[in-house]
C-alpha cells in the first residue's frame, strides 16, 4: 500500500504534467434505446359515491341503567347521501359495501360500584356487531369508551351506536360537545 503523503505527491505530479486521471468533459449523449414493450390496459378504478356522516351530540341524552340505549348524534355536520337519522340515531347505508364505523362517549362523572360496566356497541338491526367496554371502579369519575370497526353492510340495513351501563341509575352523557359524544361512519370499499 502506497503511504498517504506519496499518494498526494503522485496527483500532484500528474497535474502539474497535464495529464488525465479519468475526468475529462462530458460527452454527447448517446441515441435512444429501444421502446419498451407496451403494458395491457387497465379498468377505470371504481370511486366510491360520497357515502359517509359526521355527526355529534349537540344536547342531554340520558342512558337507561342495563339497558343497550341508542346514541343519537343530533349533529349532523356531514352527511351528503342523508343517510343517517339524526332523530332516531339510526344509519341506513344507500350502496353495498364495506364500512369504517368509529363512535366515542363520555359519562357525566358519576358514582360507580366497583365492578360496574359502562360500554359501547355498534349494532345492526338488533344484533351486535362488535362492543367494547369498561369495568369501573367504586368512585365518582366519567365513564367513556371508543369503538372503531370495519364492518360489511348491505344497501338498507340498520346500524345504530348503542351505549350501556350498569350502575343501577340512569346516566346522562357529559355535556355537548363535539369531542366527547361523536360518530364517524365511510365507505371504503364497495
Amino acid at each position: 500500500m502506497v503511504p498517504v503523503k506519496s499518494y498526494f505527491v503522485v496527483i500532484a505530479f500528474v497535474s502539474v504534467l497535464g495529464m488525465s486521471l479519468g475526468c475529462g468533459k462530458v460527452g454527447v449523449p448517446g441515441k435512444d434505446g429501444v421502446d419498451g414493450i407496451n403494458g395491457t390496459n387497465g379498468t377505470n378504478a371504481t370511486v366510491p359515491n360520497d357515502s359517509r356522516v359526521k355527526a355529534h351530540r349537540g344536547s342531554a341524552l340520558t342512558a337507561t341503567s342495563a339497558t343497550w340505549t341508542t346514541l343519537v348524534f343530533d349533529i349532523v355536520s356531514n352527511d351528503p347521501l342523508s343517510e343517517y337519522n339524526s332523530s332516531t340515531g339510526v344509519f341506513t347505508p344507500t350502496q353495498t359495501g364495506v364500512y369504517s364505523i368509529s363512535a366515542v362517549f363520555l359519562t357525566e362523572s358519576v358514582a360507580w360500584v366497583s365492578g360496574n360496566h359502562c360500554g359501547i356497541g355498534i349494532f345492526i338491526g338488533n344484533t351486535m356487531a362488535t362492543y367494547t367496554r369498561s369495568v369501573m371502579p367504586t368512585a365518582t369519575v366519567y365513564c367513556g369508551a371508543e369503538i372503531s370497526t370495519n364492518l360489511y353492510l348491505t344497501t338498507g340495513q340498520s346500524v345504530t351506536v348503542r351505549l350501556y351501563h350498569d350502575r343501577g341509575s340512569n346516566t346522562g352523557l357529559h355535556a355537548a360537545d363535539s369531542s366527547y359524544n361523536n360518530v364517524n361512519i365511510s365507505l371504503i370499499r364497495l
